[in-house]
């Protein structure tokens, strides 16, 4: 049979997560909040505005967002990989073992999948938000090859920015003809 040891750290780590959330809704008003992660990470951005479909996400935070969940996750993903390679090559029914196995990862996943479904709407909402994009072009993610798009969108600065640029140049235009 399967320990379920590392299911219980999965457990864990999320229930660590629920109160971290719960601290921070109690807290978030008041000046002695203190996080017990750093300050710098990003992933609230991904997993406390997870509703939040009206504000803004700059490019930085986005890509960052992402690639701090993508290390979480293969954080996750890689010792259970190494341990269940370890369990199927040390089982006396290796079939078995790696069906169970087959089942456990593929519960895990679909799981993580729809877990971070709403995030992972509500980040790539408030990105196109922020390059002056309707929210409806999220839509375009469900589709394969098409979705590329949705990249190249995602690279481009903020609106804001290019506001900031064209006064500028509009400043240095009218300074200069004087």
């Amino acid at each position: 049979m399967i320990s379920f040891g590392f299911f219980y750290l999965i457990l864990f780590i999320f229930f660590l997560l629920l109160l971290e959330y719960g601290q921070y809704l109690t807290y978030k008003n008041k000046k002695n909040y203190k996080s017990f992660w750093s300050e710098n990470l990003l992933i609230k951005e991904y997993w406390l505005r997870s509703f939040d479909f009206t504000g803004k996400t700059r490019r930085l935070d986005f890509w960052l967002a992402y690639f701090q969940a993508f290390i979480l996750y293969m954080l996750i993903g890689i010792p259970a990989l190494f341990y269940a390679i370890f369990s199927i090559y040390n089982s006396k029914d290796p079939l078995s073992t790696a069906s169970e196995f087959n089942q456990i990862i593929s519960l895990l996943s679909w799981s993580l999948i729809i877990i971070s479904f709403v995030p992972s709407l509500s980040i790539q909402t408030r990105r196109l938000n922020d390059i002056g994009k309707e929210p409806g072009w999220v839509l375009l993610s469900f589709i394969p090859f098409i979705s590329l798009i949705l990249f190249f969108w995602y690279v481009k600065p903020s609106q804001n920015y290019k506001l900031i640029e064209k006064k500028k140049r509009i400043q240095n235009n009218k300074m200069t003809s004087f």
